[in-house]
């Protein structure tokens, strides 16, 4: 069965979460360039800073990938609720829909680290997926030395489920390290949060 998904909105009280726009690469382009030394240490695509050339090229293929039938991964921006300021990114990643199975990665701007953004955007996008995917897995995977990454499936009870030794490598420092993989199987026992879908027609993603 091929599956085809609608682009949507998800706004809760304090953020929204929602697919890339035309016009997102200044906005991303400069959190990405205010946080890259930290992006540095944790994430496999933080080589470099990135141009603002490459993060369009970006902005265009996270499109695309709400696009087609059965994506591998589903890219997003994090908001304010006003859709003003830039907060972060998420999105599922590494995505098996037989199953159906998602990863949720994530990153926070410097600027808004410590508020608990992102672990309420993780709780919707978990939320998303048990009720409209009718998820049966959901993972998150970090470096064990990330301490900060690894607090949020933490505080959304997450199960560790592995831990992967000399699995990858920390960009900034050539260090080899291990993967810790927590799962959840279900939506049962997650913090409590309300938020509002809104379904975008395909051309909206365009819209500046």
């Amino acid at each position: 069965m091929k599956h085809k998904i609608t682009p949507c909105v998800l706004t809760s009280s304090r953020i929204c979460i929602r697919p890339h726009k035309n016009g997102d690469e200044f906005l991303l382009n400069q959190a990405i360039l205010d946080s890259f030394d930290k992006l540095h240490e944790w994430m496999e695509w933080a080589i470099k800073p990135p141009s603002i050339e490459e993060t369009k090229a970006y902005v265009e293929f996270a499109q695309k990938c709400w696009s087609i039938e059965d994506p591998e991964e589903l890219p997003l921006l994090i908001f304010d609720v006003n859709e003003e300021n830039l907060i972060g990114a998420a999105g599922f990643n590494a995505i098996n829909w037989r199953i159906p199975m998602f990863e949720i990665g994530y990153w926070v701007s410097n600027r808004y680290a410590g508020q608990g953004l992102i672990t309420e955007a993780v709780n919707v996008l978990i939320q998303h997926a048990f009720s409209t995917w009718d998820a049966k897995r959901i993972e998150i995977r970090c470096d064990p030395e990330n301490t900060k990454s690894s607090a949020i499936p933490k505080r959304l009870c997450f199960l560790l489920e592995a831990h992967f030794k000399n699995h990858r490598v920390q960009p900034a420092s050539n260090n080899l390290s291990g993967t810790h993989v927590f799962v959840r199987y279900e939506s049962e026992g997650l913090p409590k949060i309300e938020y509002r879908l809104k379904n975008l027609l395909p051309d909206k993603l365009a819209d500046k």
